[in-house]
């Protein structure tokens, strides 16, 4: 076994912020550690949590350096261990499903791609493979 020290990066800094609130952490950060500190990112990922979204939203209209950014939301956010799923950009939308749902729908793609979204959130894709059969040589790949 290592008794090398963990480098600590962007997720390390979150649990600080949220579960580990070790008074000393910033100090004993490296310069490279410090470096991986960024307000945007720590922003971006607290304002998953719906709790804090509000406190994110006050804190990110300045302009603060990485450190008062930290000390801020040390002071501020109460001590809980928090998992929050990170929700993603854009999907890349299969074009011919889309095509099929926005005809069969009488909708737009962009009104298609969000009813995917529902589908596939339910685990009904065989919905879409069903409309697309009803269409048969029309839409096949």
């Amino acid at each position: 076994m290592s008794n090398k020290k963990k480098k600590r990066n962007l997720f390390t800094h979150l649990q600080q912020i949220t579960a580990w609130k070790n008074d000393d952490w910033w100090e004993t950060c490296t310069r490279d550690e410090k470096k991986s500190y960024s307000p945007f990112m720590i922003n971006r990922f607290l304002s998953m949590d719906t709790e804090l979204i509000e406190l994110v939203n006050m804190v990110q209209h300045y302009q603060l350096s990485p450190k008062e950014n930290y000390d801020i939301y040390m002071e501020v956010i109460p001590k809980k261990k928090r998992w929050n799923k990170y929700l993603k950009g854009k999907k890349d939308y299969n074009k011919k499903d889309a095509e099929v749902l926005a005809d069969h729908f009488d909708i737009s793609i962009r009104e298609a791609n969000y009813y995917i979204d529902v589908l596939m959130a339910r685990g009904e894709k065989s919905k879409i493979e069903e409309i697309k059969e009803k269409y048969g040589e029309l839409y096949n790949d």
